[in-house]
């Protein structure tokens, strides 16, 4: 690794994992560097994954539901910069994960929406930017429960 990025990495806090990947820890967002390697030379891209993810850990046990897409609006500028910026919503239940699976649908800035359901395998996205909402019974996509006046 040049000098910049191991400044970089001790600035970070960051931890080698051998020579498979460099994570680095800022705030609540973990930087992921890919390894390269060049004829016999081994370095780490200049590409830097950001991954925000607002669920507590009481709610990464309960909110498992991830309804995922790509945001085109958002890919290729800013945090997702050269690349793509994915995102996520976390349900609590199956019903909830329904409403907000049209809510995306009808976004005109969302593509490859899809259901990850608590079964189905990890959700390993491959992009610049990743940000996982935590859906609350406040959320713009459930149905508002009339008020008794």
């Amino acid at each position: 690794m040049d000098a910049p990025g191991r400044l970089l990495a001790e600035m970070l806090g960051s931890f080698s994992c051998g020579f498979h990947w460099l994570v680095g820890i800022r705030g609540c967002e973990i930087l992921v560097f890919l390894p390269i390697v060049v004829g016999t030379v081994f370095a780490y891209t200049n590409y830097v994954m950001v991954y925000q993810d607002d669920r507590t850990a009481e709610q990464l046990k309960t909110h498992q539901y991830l309804i995922t897409a790509t945001d085109r609006f958002m890919s290729g500028w800013g945090e997702a910069r050269g690349g793509l910026s994915k995102c996520a919503w976390a349900c609590e239940t199956a019903e909830e994960a329904a409403h907000v699976i049209k809510w995306v649908c009808r976004r005109g800035d969302m593509k490859y929406v899809k259901l990850r359901r608590p079964w189905d395998r990890d959700w390993r996205p491959s992009a610049a930017h990743v940000h996982v909402y935590v859906v609350d019974k406040n959320h713009p996509a459930l149905p508002r429960a009339e008020s008794i006046a």
